[in-house]
């Protein structure tokens, strides 16, 4: 698990400046995070979290989703994440899971990563 190294509000800073650039009735900012990459049967490489992704969120899980837009005046954010998995969590690291990340990452909404096709 990757902590942030700011704090929550500077990453909400972060995306206020974006979202003032967007237009509140058609823009849409999508950034994802790539998914882990094994290097053989049973170990991974070392994940880095793609670095716009993690510059507007501080969230560095693999198969991430973010989407940031304008709301009137207020920013939106989501998240879409890897749900919490005790057994891979053994292999791969500590998972957020939608709840935890919802709050610890100050989302509006989080959901699993298989949810992301039926919320679009």
């Amino acid at each position: 698990m990757i902590t942030p190294l700011f704090s929550k509000s500077e990453y909400a800073k972060r995306r206020d400046f974006l979202v003032e650039k967007l237009d509140s009735h058609r823009d849409l900012v999508v950034l994802f995070t790539a998914p882990y990459r094994y290097r053989n049967h049973d170990s991974s490489y070392r994940f880095r979290p793609d670095s716009s992704f993690y510059h507007f969120t501080g969230f560095a899980e693999p198969d991430s989703v973010a989407f940031i837009w304008k709301e009137g005046t207020k920013t939106r954010y989501q998240l879409f994440v890897l749900p919490r998995n005790l057994e891979r969590e053994q292999w791969d690291g500590y998972r957020w899971g939608e709840k935890r990340a919802a709050k610890e990452f100050w989302a509006d909404d989080a959901f699993v990563i298989d949810e992301l096709e039926k919320k679009l």
